[in-house]
């Protein structure tokens, strides 16, 4: 029997802006079997970036649970959470996040440096993933030297480079021409002992995932084919 690697049970979240209060997510639920891929779709600002921020402990549900390999969340402290996402969880978000003053290589290190890892081990891995998504000749270049594109690349081999269990992957290829972020899409889903969802708004993404659900009015059910 396949193995439940994340459950969410019963997710509630709420924003309180001035305006008003906003009900971004009513009891979402699901279970994931570890290894598969998951898309989740849905509108603009219907609550699936934010899924996936609760997902990765960055936010706090107002109400529910997260289990990822058999760890709640909500009975774990901030720093056991950091520690837990930093050991087990690889993000790619929507905005980069690159250190200016860092090349691409020293970027897709850095997630390495709090852990004992062989640093000629990490720069091999480094060089290696930069080759995988089509950088390896733009390793030594600055954030401020690459496209969009680029760095959006950088930014997915920087979160692959701890071997994490579970990626978590906000639009991918948002910024990717459509030949690029088929190739990126390949590598993600391709050879991977890892969980992986994506909140994508890209047909052929979810095409390329085990599972897609859809995000709409803050319910979760599974998309249709």
């Amino acid at each position: 029997m396949s193995e439940t690697f994340i459950r969410i049970r019963d997710l509630h979240k709420t924003y309180r802006p001035q305006a008003g209060p906003v009900e971004v997510l009513k009891g979402v639920s699901m279970e994931i079997v570890h290894g598969k891929s998951v898309a989740i779709t849905g509108p603009s600002g219907s609550g699936k970036s934010t899924l996936l921020s609760l997902i990765a402990g960055l936010q706090k549900p107002d109400k529910g649970h997260i289990e990822i390999a058999g760890k709640d969340l909500e009975e774990m402290s901030s720093e056991e959470v950091e520690k837990f996402r930093a050991l087990k969880i690889g993000i790619v978000f929507q905005d980069h996040y690159l250190l200016m003053q860092c090349t691409a290589l020293e970027n897709v290190l850095l997630p390495t440096l709090p852990f004992s890892i062989d640093p000629e081990e990490a720069l091999k891995r480094a060089s290696e993933l930069l080759e995988k998504v089509g950088l390896a000749n733009r390793a030594d270049h600055f954030p401020s030297q690459l496209s969009g594109g680029e760095q959006h690349r950088v930014a997915i081999a920087r979160a692959l480079i701890n071997r994490p269990a579970l990626l978590l992957a906000d639009e991918p290829t948002g910024r990717l021409e459509p030949s690029m972020g088929k190739e990126i899409v390949k590598l993600l889903t391709d050879n991977r002992d890892y969980t992986l969802i994506s909140v994508t708004h890209a047909n052929y993404v979810a095409k390329a995932m085990d599972v897609s659900y859809k995000l709409e009015n803050g319910e979760l059910a599974l998309a249709k084919a």
